[in-house]
């Protein structure tokens, strides 16, 4: 097998022995990452909603914090004010429009007070119109959209930048073990960004602190070890696209029914925002172009286009699989791929205290009907049973965001699940066991059971590209 970096998107329909060999690639991009400059980012757009929900406390403005010499003090700044935006959302031209439009979702909520008081102060019906579409975009990504990040720090703590990060971004940024801050040698951190991607000012971030967003059972958390695997990388609203592998194999499947069979593919991790709850994430990858520097299409035919993805806790792997061309050249001149993630907007929590004891318990959300049926010992484990009435796909939710404490309110760990499906409704078995707290004793029985049910949700597409990579030999 031969691999380079840099590639793009989409997946489905593999056989058996391609779908082994996804895992297989996948678990050697991780392993295997190789550090390669990223390529621009670049941000998605997405339609305005009516109904905004935002997830934290309201944020009055991208705040700057940080000094050279007190960087825990903040230094209260003002930006220059953003009026030749605001007076372009009146031009005649379109095109001036659109760019105000969207250099004012760049500002983030630091646009907000500029729209509210030109909304107060017009008659013009036009401009309203784009006021208030541009005030709606601006709720959406608050809740599932791109954040944008402005920070001037100078060797600031590591902790107060990732609060800070955490504050633009809507989200907490969680740390394992849980008494990770305690640690006096991580690094300072200096920052200087004006208005740039989550996922650009992370990297940095983690570059110089040595902490990185991992995927976790319930979410992505802040933590040592290998980090996001490298390559070369694009930003899409919300989402990092990392393209770090590209192989060509070549197999001899052995027996009566054998042959020969080759794979040209390229290995992609998608990771979300913290803030983004995934029902369904990409479970899709179309290529929709891929052309080398000899002039040789890439794409292969439609079924073999399609692949499945799989992941979750804010990461998924990919595989884009390619057709090897006859007289191939030297790079991959471009590749350009299409995915989907069904993004959860509304959501609701379950409860259920003193489980052990507790009686079965059935809810009512939106359509959808959640019974709690019961806890019960299974050796050294604990076997969780709830069963749902919808057609919404739960399992990766469950997976990712359901989750059974102890009295302190420590997680336990999750060890397996199985689904039983008959119509609409599905029935879960959930395996837990008790996991250790930072100080090495281990987490107690489980007391209290909690899920953030979805109850609306929005298929967001995603198309990204990659330019010139390298060809395998």
């Amino acid at each position: 097998m031969q691999g380079a970096n840099n590639s793009r998107f989409f997946l489905h329909g593999l056989p058996g022995w391609a779908i082994a060999l996804a895992w297989v690639l996948c678990a050697s991009g991780i392993a295997h990452s190789q550090n390669s400059p990223a390529t621009a980012p670049t941000a998605a757009t997405a339609s305005p909603i009516t109904s905004p929900a935002p997830t934290t406390a309201p944020v009055d403005a991208p705040a700057t914090f940080p000094t050279t010499t007190s960087p825990t003090t903040a230094v209260p700044t003002t930006g220059p004010i953003q009026s030749p935006l605001i007076q372009l959302l009146s031009s005649p031209d379109p095109r001036d429009r659109r760019h105000a439009a969207a250099e004012l979702l760049k500002l983030g909520e630091s646009a907000r007070p500029m729209l509210e008081q030109l909304l107060k102060e017009t008659n013009d019906l036009d401009v309203t119109t784009r006021a208030q579409a541009t005030l709606a975009q601006l709720d959406e990504d608050r809740r599932i959209g791109p954040s944008y990040i402005t920070l001037h720090v100078q060797d600031a703590p590591a902790r107060d930048v990732a609060d800070e990060l955490s504050r633009q971004a809507f989200a907490p940024l969680h740390v394992f073990p849980d008494n990770l801050w305690d640690d006096k040698n991580i690094p300072k951190v200096t920052i200087d960004a004006d208005h740039q991607p989550f996922w650009a000012v992370m990297r940095k971030f983690s570059d110089q602190s040595g902490l990185d967003l991992q995927p976790y059972n319930e979410g992505p958390r802040l933590m040592r070890g290998l980090g996001r695997p490298r390559g070369a990388e694009v930003v899409v609203g919300p989402f990092l696209i990392v393209a770090t592998q590209i192989s060509r194999m070549q197999m001899v499947q052995l027996g009566p029914n054998g042959g020969q069979h080759s794979e040209f593919s390229i290995q992609i991790t998608a990771f979300a925002e913290p803030k983004i709850v995934a029902v369904q994430g990409g479970t899709m990858l179309d290529v929709k172009e891929a052309v080398d520097d000899a002039g040789n299409s890439l794409v292969g035919a439609a079924a073999e286009r399609r692949m499945f993805s799989f992941g979750g806790n804010g990461a998924w792997q990919l595989i884009a699989r390619l057709n090897w061309p006859q007289h191939p050249g030297k790079r991959i001149k471009r590749i350009v791929c299409d995915t989907s993630f069904t993004i959860q907007t509304k959501s609701e929590r379950f409860e259920v205290d003193d489980v052990l004891t507790a009686k079965e318990r059935t809810q009512t959300f939106g359509a959808t009907q959640i019974s709690f049926n019961g806890i019960s010992r299974n050796a050294d484990m604990w076997e969780l049973r709830i069963t749902t009435t919808s057609a919404n796909p739960f399992q990766q939710l469950i997976q990712e965001r359901l989750q059974l404490l102890d009295v302190d309110g420590h997680p336990l760990d999750r060890r397996g699940m199985n689904e039983m499906r008959t119509g609409t409704q599905s029935t879960f078995k959930l395996l837990f066991a008790a996991g250790h707290r930072n100080d090495g004793s281990a987490v107690g029985d489980p007391s209290r059971f909690i899920w953030d049910v979805p109850l609306e949700s929005k298929p967001v597409p995603v198309r990204f590209e990659f330019d010139d990579l390298p060809m395998p030999d």
